[in-house]
């Protein structure tokens, strides 16, 4: 999980071989899921073109499930 792109420029992230996300003007969240030998199994972004939407906390749970928590504005 983390941040990618900045309201004054924008930006991307990429996951390789062929996933990537480009940022709507904003800060905005991804999250990733890999294997055990790092090869990417999924993932997603979160986007805004609002507000910055960078205030949140993120933990896992015993059960492996990840919980997010913050703001955005949509």
């Amino acid at each position: 999980m983390g941040t990618f792109g900045s309201y004054s420029w924008g930006g991307s992230v990429t996951f390789f071989p062929s996933t990537s996300f480009t940022s709507l003007g904003n800060t905005d969240i991804f999250i990733a899921k890999f294997s055990s030998t790092g090869d990417l199994l999924w993932a997603q972004a979160i986007q805004s073109s609002e507000e910055a939407n960078t205030t949140f906390v993120s933990d896992m749970d015993t059960s492996g499930r990840v919980w997010i928590a913050g703001r955005m504005f949509d």
